[in-house]
């Protein structure tokens, strides 16, 4: 899936007609909490109802909600807001899917404890509701996966506007070798 340009959802969810007077940082402290948007490994908690979905989506959200750092910015009022990529339990799409009656079914091999689905819908928080972080890693494995030792994984993500699990992986990932 391809890289989303920097500062388009910040203008549109907040209404600018430019990004003039908007400042953009890579790091950012906020209540003891070291946010940054090249740390894909470490992501930021905070309560759902602080955060605002670009979009309708179909997942309720848990008592918080784990999210990928997108972009750390400054509005030209001062305050800093969280550009974010939401996570999803397996326990929340599995919901969803029932309720919209999808056909799709969540990957084989999925891990009901550790796997999380990294949403592609973006949101917006301000950064003084973050509460915490957690560690979420990447994974490449195709099939049952191995118990990690750790925190989270995500290997695939879930398109909320239509409910289906998307992955960037390229095809050959999910060929049987001879």
């Amino acid at each position: 899936m391809a890289r989303h340009p920097r500062g388009t959802s910040v203008r549109d969810h907040h209404g600018l007609p430019s990004l003039k007077g908007v400042q953009f940082a890579e790091q950012l402290q906020v209540n003891g909490v070291e946010l940054s948007t090249k740390d894909k490994k470490t992501c930021t908690c905070f309560t759902p109802a602080e955060a605002t979905a670009e979009k309708e989506n179909c997942c309720s959200s848990d008592a918080h909600t784990v999210a990928e750092v997108q972009a750390l910015y400054q509005l030209p009022e001062g305050n800093w807001w969280v550009e974010y990529l939401p996570f999803f339990s397996a326990r929340q799409i599995q919901n969803a899917l029932a309720e919209y009656k999808s056909a799709s079914l969540l990957p084989s091999g999925t891990d009901y404890q550790q796997e999380l689905f990294r949403g592609v819908l973006r949101g917006h928080v301000e950064a003084g509701s973050v509460q915490g972080t957690k560690t979420v890693r990447k994974s490449k494995v195709t099939g049952p996966m191995k118990k990690n030792r750790a925190g989270y994984v995500w290997r695939h993500s879930f398109d909320e506007r239509s409910c289906q699990v998307v992955t960037d992986r390229p095809v050959t990932d999910f060929l049987e070798k001879e």
